[in-house]
């Protein structure tokens, strides 16, 4: 599994989203808290449950107004038993892929046999990868 420490967030889509405009600043960070919870876990996704959602946001009282972050979120496509944001999910969706594309580049770079020119004789010579570095084969 690929691990996602970071995810971009596009300044002007968030302050001009229209979801946001009507959030106050504890919904605010309320739902930039779950989206971050999101994103750690292994599918995007969070628990459906109000109760488990305040706790994660850190909401304080009664969920009065907890509604509002609720409503940004999505039944998750692949978990029905789980919340996403839509957005949110295809951009995970979009890093997870370049990263496990990535990743397969840089094991077939450090997995294939190299030429290299032999400093001393001026020729090319064989080498394989290690994980001492080059050694000739």
């Amino acid at each position: 599994m690929v691990k996602l420490p970071w995810f971009s967030l596009y300044a002007e889509d968030w302050i001009t989203s229209p979801s946001l405009v009507r959030m106050n600043c504890a919904q605010e960070g309320a739902y930039i808290r779950l989206l971050c919870h999101a994103w750690l876990e292994k599918d995007c996704g969070l628990p459906q449950e109000t109760a488990q959602l305040m706790k994660l946001a850190r909401w304080r009282g009664r969920s009065k107004g907890f509604e509002a972050v609720e409503e940004c979120l999505i039944v998750h496509p692949e978990n029905p038993s789980r919340y996403t944001n839509r957005r949110l999910f295809e951009e995970w969706k979009k890093s997870r892929h370049i990263s496990e594309s990535n990743k397969k580049a840089a094991e077939a770079r450090w997995n294939r046999q190299k030429v290299a020119l032999d400093p001393l004789q001026g020729r090319a010579k064989h080498t394989d990868r290690t994980s001492k570095g080059f050694s000739p084969i």
